[in-house]
């Protein structure tokens, strides 16, 4: 007989991310520190009784994200004092409350599935306060695997769409002298998006409210960057996007394009399926093979090169470059 292990170890998964979602809601790994703390003590730091707290802690060793030292005392494990440690410089604890944000949409997935929702029926990013902080942490988490990539001049006339935080703009000025970029965001987003990069450190830079969508600037640029928003579109919309980013990339421009692909280098993980229905909760978007992409950009006028970067790591990102003739 086949053991139904699989199926019920998935139809309890989701216990195994709220549970963690929890303990970064509870502040959980700020109270314990490398040298550990006894599980008492922690319980008094987050005011919760211990009887409760036990199973959540045990379950975070379970999960290779705590461990109890030889004096049974509680500590992070060495990839949580990374990414979940607010001390850290990759700390990724801000980040995590956009996840906690997105979870109950999931229980409406099945509706998402079998219909587009009507215009304005699905939550915008002003609805999820922390997503220019989870968007800002997710590039600095990429950054060293992609500012290597992207061959940009300083006095490159840069327009970031699509700019989310503002983070990409940000690390092209601060690693590579980029001058005065632009910046374009959704107009709920854009003012917001203005007051944390300049609170970063953004030296200069032209903030412009916009769809890129409806595109239509009577400029154009030497680079033009769209990272982290092509999974918000829909298939038949693909050409039509890029056809209104490459009206902004001047003669000898390129246009450059970051995001999740399913089918990377001939691989095909579960991620981004996951991911694209993760978009359909808040977006009409989904997710895009390489290859989709890769053809779309053929239909491009004056497209004289287009090169692909796969990006190292667990999540399979990809940089497509599409070069304009001049």
């Amino acid at each position: 007989m086949i053991a139904p292990t699989p199926i019920i170890e998935l139809s309890v998964a989701y216990w195994k991310s709220r549970a963690f979602l929890a303990a970064i809601e509870l502040g959980l790994f700020e109270a314990i520190s490398p040298e550990g703390l006894p599980l008492e003590d922690t319980a008094k730091e987050l005011k919760v009784p211990l009887s409760r707290l036990r199973p959540l802690a045990m379950a975070m060793v379970e999960l290779e994200l705590a461990e109890i030292t030889d004096q049974g005392d509680l500590r992070p494990t060495p990839v949580a004092n990374i990414y979940l440690n607010p001390e850290s410089p990759a700390s990724m604890i801000e980040s995590m409350s956009y996840a906690r944000e997105m979870y109950p949409l999931w229980n409406d997935l099945e509706e998402r599935v079998k219909s587009e929702p009507p215009a304005g029926a699905t939550p915008t990013k002003a609805d999820t306060p922390t997503f220019l902080m989870g968007m800002h942490n997710r590039a600095l988490m990429l950054s060293k695997a992609i500012l290597p990539l992207i061959d940009i001049e300083p006095s490159a006339k840069t327009l970031d769409v699509a700019a989310g935080a503002g983070t990409w703009t940000w690390l092209l000025q601060k690693e590579k002298g980029l001058k005065m970029p632009t910046l374009m965001e959704q107009p709920e987003l854009c003012s917001p998006m203005e007051e944390f990069i300049k609170g970063q450190g953004l030296d200069g830079g032209h903030f412009l409210p916009g769809d890129y969508h409806q595109l239509n600037l009577e400029e154009t640029f030497d680079a033009v960057l769209f990272f982290g928003a092509l999974h918000q579109d829909r298939h038949e919309d693909l050409e039509s996007v890029l056809q209104k980013l490459w009206s902004a990339t001047a003669p000898g421009g390129k246009l450059l394009i970051l995001d999740i692909f399913a089918e990377v280098d001939g691989k095909d993980p579960l991620f981004p399926w996951l991911f694209g229905l993760n978009m359909m909760l808040t977006t009409v978007g989904s997710v895009f093979t390489l290859q989709e992409v890769l053809d779309a950009g053929k239909t491009l006028p004056e497209l004289s090169e287009s090169k692909t970067h796969s990006v190292q790591g667990d999540l399979p990102y990809a940089l497509i470059e599409l070069q304009r003739a001049h």
